[in-house]
This record gives structure tokens, C-alpha cells and sequence, in this order.
């Protein structure tokens, strides 16, 4: 029942956010128009690249579309649903973060809530016609099999992302000055989620497989809906397990945060 009502005030928290964008409508509108023609605009490299090059490391232009919409359709819901960390800064600097500590409401819900980012509705809209799109292109028939995984990848990767930027965010607590940089690193970073991770060095594949775990987010996943799995390869099923292993390291860490924290009157 707990569980319950903390879902149910955290939907009517993020409802409210809604609603109060939906009241600017023209501003809404241009949000979305010129996040899409963002997004779009790599749609098109990817596409003009491919007709240039049959295929770059193996994979053709189908197989890395299908690649890049399984890394933006998580990152528009984590913009939906969970961007609110990216309002921590200001209201750990401006003493505001106190008011959430005395409302009887987990206070990392409190902060997820924050912002209801219309971006992240271009995002999930391209990633949806970046899938139909890759589907037609392979030929792709999904079978039930390969739709339950798409949905548990799915689930997964909005942990694994939403974890992440809530460990990056925390990184304030300790350094409210120099902590709000780190969030702007691993923002970047999830560029590299976007196309095979064949294609960068050794350094950058560690660090996208085992620091940030991006690779988990699409590549992993990307090369099991393909078939591409190497015989005895068994990391690119581990994405269920890192999704578990990244969201309690990311509750461990704000709990410590919260020891730490000072308020900006003491």
C-alpha cells in the first residue's frame, strides 16, 4: 500500500508539472519542433553516411538505426518522468533542498519530480519511427520472444540512464561548486550509446561498458535482437543484472549524499 501511494503522488506530482507546460502552448510546440529537427538531423547523417558506405564494422544502416533508437527512446522517457534531478543545483545552492527534507515524501521522488521535459516526447516519438524504420529495412518479423525483450530492454535501459544521472547529480552534495560538471560529462557520454561501441577505442569502450554502462543501454541489447552474438559470449545478456547493480549503487550513494549534505544557511 505504501508502494502504492508513493506511485500514485508521484504521477499526480508529475501531472501537475504537465499540466503547467501545456499552458504555454506555443512554447510547447517550439520545444518539440526543435528538439526533433536535433534528433532528426542525426537520422539524416546516419542515412546519408550509408548510402556513401554499404556498411561501417559490420553494421549496415538498418542495424545502427534500430541501434540509436534503442538508446533515445529511454533517454526521452528519463526525460519525461525523471529529469528533475537536473534541478538539484539550484536547490541545494539556494537553500530550497531544505523544504524537501521536511515533506513526508521520499525525497528522491521528490527531486525526480521536479521538471516534466517535453524533449523527451520528440525522443520517444524518433525512437519509435527509428524502430518501424530499422524493421522494414531488415525485414524483421517480431515474434512475441522479441517483443518481450524489446520492452524488458526497454525497462532496463530507463533505470540504468535515470540511475546514472541521479549518481552524477549527487556528486553536488559533496561539491555544490564543482559537482554540477559532472552531469554535462555523462550527458555527453551518452552520445556514445548512440552507434556501435566497435567503432571507438579500447579506453572509451571501457568506459562506456564499465563506468558509465551506456554499452548496456543499446549495444548489448541491439546485437541480441540481431543476432550478432559471438559464440561464448555471454556479457551482452548481463543488461537486467547491470540495471539492478547501477540503481542500488545510485541509492546507496544518495543516501550518503544526504548525510553529507549542509544546508546553505549553516
Amino acid at each position: 500500500m505504501r508502494l502504492f501511494r508513493i506511485f500514485r503522488l508521484y504521477l499526480r506530482l508529475q501531472l501537475l508539472q504537465a499540466r503547467a507546460i501545456f499552458e504555454y502552448r506555443a512554447d510547447f510546440w517550439l520545444n518539440i519542433v526543435g528538439m526533433a529537427l536535433r534528433q532528426i538531423s542525426v537520422f539524416v547523417f546516419i542515412v546519408a553516411l550509408f548510402t556513401k558506405i554499404p556498411n561501417v564494422q559490420g553494421w549496415n544502416q538498418s542495424e545502427v538505426i534500430l541501434l540509436y533508437a534503442l538508446a533515445v527512446i529511454p533517454r526521452g522517457v528519463v526525460q519525461l518522468f525523471f529529469n528533475g534531478v537536473w534541478w538539484l543545483p539550484g536547490y541545494i545552492n539556494s537553500g530550497r533542498f531544505d523544504q524537501l527534507l521536511v515533506r513526508p515524501f521520499p525525497v528522491v521522488f521528490q527531486v525526480m519530480a521536479l521538471d516534466f521535459s517535453i524533449e523527451g516526447l520528440a525522443n520517444i516519438s524518433l525512437g519509435i519511427l527509428g524502430i518501424l524504420y530499422a524493421s522494414v529495412g531488415l525485414g524483421f518479423h517480431w515474434s512475441l520472444a522479441q517483443w518481450a525483450f524489446l520492452g524488458l530492454t526497454l525497462s532496463v535501459s530507463v533505470v540504468i540512464m535515470a540511475s546514472i544521472d541521479l549518481t552524477a547529480h549527487c556528486t553536488l552534495f559533496w561539491s555544490p561548486a564543482n559537482g554540477a560538471r559532472i552531469p554535462y560529462i555523462i550527458e555527453y557520454l551518452v552520445e556514445f550509446a548512440k552507434f556501435p561501441i566497435t567503432l571507438y577505442d579500447q579506453v572509451i569502450r571501457a568506459v562506456i561498458t564499465w563506468v558509465v554502462p551506456f554499452a548496456f543501454v543499446s549495444y548489448f541489447p541491439a546485437v541480441v535482437l540481431l543476432g550478432k552474438v559471438d559464440p561464448g559470449s555471454w556479457i551482452v545478456y548481463l543488461s537486467p543484472l547491470m540495471g539492478v547493480l547501477v540503481a542500488c549503487i545510485a541509492a546507496w550513494i544518495w543516501r550518503q549524499g544526504l548525510r553529507q549534505y549542509q544546508s546553505a544557511g549553516n
